[in-house]
């Protein structure tokens, strides 16, 4: 509960003299089940962690369409929570957050498959005689 009193809603923090990011997933109220905190006067104990690089953008769904979501949507649903307001990183800031349906152009990668087959089966009906 004390992560989401700045995390729930975002917003300038006094304290840390910083912006609190808005959490995509204020109903998981344990946020030490999975997050560590920053700073601690105890160690860490080691773990097999790994951390993951970040996913590569593989272009658009369509020709000239907008990038698909290179992410899964689990616990990230709100979109905004990260692409948006003065917390969120520049390399992945949107220039348009008044758009809140994001998937309406956005297509997330582990669907893109299975359009493009859809697309590609179905493009025999659109393409003009030769």
């Amino acid at each position: 509960k004390s992560c989401l009193q700045c995390h729930e809603n975002g917003g300038y923090v006094d304290r840390f003299k910083a912006y609190a990011p808005v959490t995509p997933h204020p109903e998981m109220l344990n946020c030490r089940q999975c997050h560590a905190a920053p700073k601690s006067g105890q160690l860490f104990k080691k773990t097999n962690w790994v951390k993951i690089s970040h996913p590569e953008i593989k272009g658009s769904a369509l020709q000239g369409g907008p990038p698909v979501i290179p992410h899964s949507l689990q616990m990230r649903e709100n979109c905004l929570a990260c692409h948006a307001g003065p917390a969120a990183p520049n390399e992945i800031k949107v220039s348009h957050p008044y758009r809140v349906n994001c998937r309406q152009c956005h297509v997330p990668v582990q669907e893109f498959a299975t359009l493009k087959a859809k697309w590609d089966s179905t493009d025999q009906f659109f393409r003009k005689p030769n």
